[in-house]
């Protein structure tokens, strides 16, 4: 009952900080308008049934004294820990409207693609960035509901969303610059490769992410002004704007379809070998229920060493992540100087045969040789553990 009143008391604080109208203006039809009406869409998706609830009056405040360029629109979708469906609001420079949808299920990955099918077909944008905003969980674990309708639906999966994001673009009336994963722990390459084929650019941390963060105001100012933005130029917006943040990287989308097979070009010295000569690795990243994320670039180069081979597969694969698949690294100058030394992208290494096929259903270690790679690994001898790393957890 507490909870329930303290969300209400939230949800009254964010309407009266944004001077809510008392009706969502009339939707748009794009068959009658017949071409994009806003030069940019925004699309939140908060699923904050959880201890981030708190930071939904603040990022909605900070939206609404952003858009105010005509040609600009933002939709927040915000799960509470109150009942009655998730909140839905719709902001334009005349205000903020807000309504109920059905549903509590913030963690459902086809509630998400019902409310980004709601958005692009009632407000028609020329350019659309997507935010998905929450915990994040383990390797394939986005978008935290503590309190789910649907028993035990606590997280979205990644590989399952991708499939519908996926869909979800043929149905969008304008260019997807931007997919933007504010979460924990997504810059994972198995994550990552989940999206291919969704926005022209995809971006996310390797480590933990803060809240509220900061740019929401700035970067919806910015694209008011700057209609012919690309999505990695919004990316490199916010992350000048942001202060909640140690990493983010963002990769080109395109060149993700090309990960497993620049990934198998590196692996084959090794997959090759009769067995591999197993190491300590490196502190973890990212930590969440016991799983841990480590640094891929810091892994790849040990694996070489360790096993004297590889060394420029490994290197030719670097390189064209550094230069090719990622636009840039962020790192912010207060970061710990082992966050700073951070390539931008993680990787699980599992521990045991049981984690090693943990994650045989993604679409990545269908696509790669990673597999193969793991099942060598972890047949070796297992080393001392690794100390724990300060950055991780979500």
């Amino acid at each position: 009952m507490y909870r329930h009143l303290a969300a209400a008391t939230l949800i009254s604080l964010a309407l009266a900080a944004c001077r809510a109208t008392p009706a969502e203006p009339a939707p748009l039809n794009p068959e009658k308008a017949g071409a994009a009406v806003y030069d940019w869409g925004v699309a939140y998706y908060l699923s904050y049934d959880n201890d981030l609830e708190k930071a939904g009056p603040v990022i909605l405040k900070q939206i609404r004294e952003g858009v105010v360029a005509e040609k600009t629109v933002a939709a927040v979708q915000a799960d509470y820990t109150d009942t009655g469906g998730m909140h839905r609001y719709v902001i334009t420079p005349k205000g903020v409207t807000a309504t109920r949808v059905a549903s509590d299920d913030s963690a459902s990955e086809e509630q998400a693609l019902q409310y980004l099918e709601w958005f692009v077909k009632t407000y028609p944008c020329r350019r659309y960035v997507v935010i998905f905003l929450n915990h994040g969980g383990r390797l394939d674990e986005l978008c935290l509901d503590e309190e789910p309708d649907t028993e035990g639906k606590f997280w979205m999966s990644g590989k399952v969303l991708g499939e519908k994001l996926r869909q979800f673009k043929t149905k969008m009336p304008g260019r997807w610059e931007l997919l933007f994963f504010q979460q924990c722990g997504r810059g994972s390459l198995e994550n990552l490769y989940s999206f291919r084929g969704t926005a022209d650019f995809v971006m996310s941390s390797p480590v933990n992410v803060g809240s509220p963060n900061s740019y929401y105001g700035t970067v919806h100012k910015w694209l008011g002004v700057t209609p012919e933005a690309t999505g990695d130029e919004v990316a490199a917006k916010i992350a000048e704007a942001d202060r909640d943040f140690t990493v983010y990287s963002c990769v080109r989308a395109a060149k993700l379809e090309e990960l497993p097979k620049r990934l198998n070009q590196m692996l084959a010295p090794f997959v090759s070998r009769p067995d591999l000569t197993r190491f300590p690795v490196a502190a973890g990243i990212y930590k969440e229920s016991g799983e841990e994320l480590r640094d891929a670039k810091t892994f790849f180069e040990r694996l070489a060493d360790s096993n004297q081979a590889g060394a420029t597969e490994v290197a030719a694969f670097i390189k064209w992540t550094d230069e090719e698949l990622c636009t840039h690294v962020w790192r912010q100058k207060k970061a710990p100087a082992a966050a700073r030394s951070l390539c931008g992208l993680s990787l699980f290494v599992p521990d045991s045969a049981a984690e090693a096929r943990r994650y045989s259903g993604l679409d990545f270690y269908r696509d790669s040789s990673l597999p193969a790679l793991w099942e060598k690994w972890v047949k070796s001898a297992s080393p001392p553990a690794a100390k724990v790393s300060p950055t991780q957890g979500r």
